[in-house]
């Protein structure tokens, strides 16, 4: 893997009604309102990010950050950490992201984590 860098764009869940036509657009993962969809229907089901959004801002502006073709961009949409889950299915969650990056990258090689 030529990973060098991983950037990771998450600030919570994109709205209280479950992605109806009510939420709104999230300025940091660059979220779209009414985002939710059934990865295990389509798993190739294309997203797109708002280009005023950090993190499509921070992937677009490699002169000021980092390159594109060295660099893991993640926007978590909505992180599934629920405050209300039991520790066990805290750990889960937290496992499940590292297990996920460990796939992806050699660490040996990393550079550098934006958050």
């Amino acid at each position: 893997s030529n990973v060098e860098y991983i950037a990771i764009f998450s600030s919570g869940q994109q709205g209280s009604s479950g992605g109806s036509s009510g939420d709104a657009k999230n300025v940091v993962s660059g979220a779209t309102d009414n985002y939710k969809w059934n990865t295990d229907e389509n798993s190739s089901e294309l997203r797109s990010v708002q280009s005023q959004s950090v993190a499509a801002q921070f992937y677009n502006d490699q002169s000021r950050f980092l390159p594109q073709s060295k660099t893991l961009y993640l926007t978590i949409w909505d992180s599934q950490f629920n405050q209300l889950a039991s520790s066990g299915e805290k750990e889960d969650t937290l496992n499940g992201y590292a297990d996920y990056l460990n796939s992806k990258v050699y660490w040996s090689n990393i550079k550098g984590i934006v958050l």
